[in-house]
C-alpha cells in the first residue's frame, strides 16, 4: 500500500472493470497463444513434410549388421548429405506431394495483422496504402494522444495540484487546472511556401518564429553557418556581367545596353546597340519622356497621400478618391503625354524606327 501524498499513481481511463482487461493485454494474449500453437504445428509440419523422406532399401538376404549400416547412412544423409552403403542396397529420397503449409502461414499472418491493428490501427504488412487512409489513421492517433494527455492532466490535478494547494493554503473553491498541449504537425513544405509568398508581398515575420516551427536554434555568434554556395564555389558557370549603360548613350538614353550583354542576338541587334552609332529621334524622345516625369506626378501623388492620411478606414479612403475624381492636378502630365504622343506619331509616319 502506497503512502498517501507521497506518490503519484496514474491509471488511464481505458475500460471499466478489472485492470487486466484494460488496454491490449487481454486481446493480445489470445492472439499470442493462437500464434504460438500455429507456429508449433507449422514447425512439426515442416519437419515431416518439408524435407524429402530418406528411404533405404535392402535385399532379402541382408544381415542385421547390413541393415544397421543402411540405417546409419540414411540418418547421416539428413545431416551431412553424404553416406556410403554396401553394394546391393539403395537409398531413395521420396518427396512429399499433395501437402501444403498455406493454412499455417495464413493463420500466422492473420494473427500478426490483427495485433498490428490493435497497436497501430492498420495491418502492419508493409504494403502501401492510400493517402486518405493514412490521414485518417493519423487523426485517430492524434485523438488518442489528446485523450491520454487529458487523463494525465486529470491525475496531476487530483494527486499533485490539489494536495499542494490544500497543504499550503487550505481547501479552496477553485483549484488550478493543468493542460498538456500537443504540438500540431505541419506540412513544412506547404507552410514554407505560404510564408515565403507572404514575405515577398511585404509581410513582416519574426525570424525566431521560423526557427521554432522548423525546430532549429538561432545561430550563435561566431558559429559556422551554412549558406547557398556561389557559382564559383559550386564549380558552375559565372554569372553574366551586369547590364552597364554605354558611356555615350548614358546621358541621353540609359537603356541602350552594351552589345556584349547580348552576344547571340544577331548582327541587327549588335548594329542597333553599337555605342558608336548616333542615337536616333526615337531614342531621344524616350529619354526626354523619362527625364522629367517626377514634377508632373508630384501633385497627383501628394493629393492621394493627403486623402489616405485623412481617411480612417478603407471605405473613407475610397470615398475620398471618388470625390477627387477629375479634380486631380493632371493637366501638366496630360499636356506632356499629348506632346510626346504627337511627336511619336509624327516620327512613326515619317518612317523612323
Amino acid at each position: 500500500m502506497l503512502e498517501p501524498l507521497k506518490f503519484l499513481l496514474h491509471v488511464p481511463l481505458l475500460k471499466m472493470g478489472l485492470p487486466a482487461r484494460n488496454g491490449l493485454a487481454r486481446v493480445a494474449a489470445w492472439s499470442f497463444m493462437f500464434k504460438s500453437f500455429s507456429m508449433r504445428d507449422w514447425a512439426q509440419f515442416l519437419e515431416i513434410y518439408g524435407m524429402p523422406m530418406r528411404l533405404g532399401k535392402y535385399g532379402p538376404g541382408s544381415s542385421s549388421d547390413d541393415r544397421a549400416v543402411l540405417l546409419a547412412a540414411v540418418r547421416n544423409l539428413g545431416r551431412d548429405a553424404a553416406a556410403i552403403v554396401p553394394m546391393g542396397m539403395e537409398i531413395e529420397l521420396v518427396e512429399a506431394k499433395g501437402f501444403s503449409d498455406k493454412p499455417f502461414e495464413g493463420n500466422v499472418r492473420f494473427i500478426d495483422e490483427q495485433i498490428a491493428k490493435l497497436v497501430i490501427g492498420k495491418p502492419g504488412d508493409g504494403t502501401a496504402s492510400s493517402k486518405a487512409g493514412e490521414e485518417t489513421l493519423d487523426k485517430v492517433r492524434i485523438d488518442i494522444k489528446r485523450a491520454d494527455a487529458r487523463d494525465a492532466a486529470l491525475t496531476m490535478m487530483q494527486q499533485l495540484i490539489r494536495p499542494l494547494v490544500d497543504l499550503n493554503f487550505g481547501p479552496q473553491k477553485a483549484y488550478p487546472k493543468v493542460h498538456l498541449p500537443l504540438p500540431e504537425r505541419k506540412d513544412l513544405q506547404v507552410w514554407s511556401n505560404a510564408v515565403g509568398q507572404m514575405v515577398d508581398r511585404g509581410l513582416e515575420v519574426e525570424q525566431s518564429q521560423i526557427y521554432d516551427v522548423l525546430g532549429l536554434k538561432e545561430p550563435a555568434a561566431g558559429a559556422k553557418l551554412m549558406k547557398v554556395p556561389s557559382a564559383d564555389a559550386a564549380g558552375g558557370k559565372p554569372k553574366p556581367p551586369p547590364q552597364v549603360p554605354v558611356e555615350k548613350a548614358g546621358a541621353v538614353s540609359p537603356w541602350r545596353l552594351d552589345p556584349r550583354i547580348c552576344p547571340s542576338c544577331g548582327p541587327a541587334r549588335l548594329a542597333a546597340d553599337d555605342p558608336a552609332a548616333d542615337l536616333d529621334e526615337v531614342d531621344e524622345l524616350v529619354a526626354e519622356a523619362l527625364e522629367g516625369w517626377q514634377p508632373d506626378m508630384t501633385p497627383i501623388v501628394a493629393a492621394i497621400r493627403a486623402a489616405a492620411d485623412e481617411a480612417d478606414s478603407y471605405e473613407a479612403f475610397q470615398a475620398a478618391i471618388d470625390r477627387l475624381g477629375a479634380g486631380l492636378p493632371v493637366q501638366r502630365l496630360a499636356r506632356r503625354l499629348a506632346k510626346l504622343g504627337m511627336i511619336g506619331r509624327g516620327l512613326g509616319d515619317a518612317g523612323v524606327e
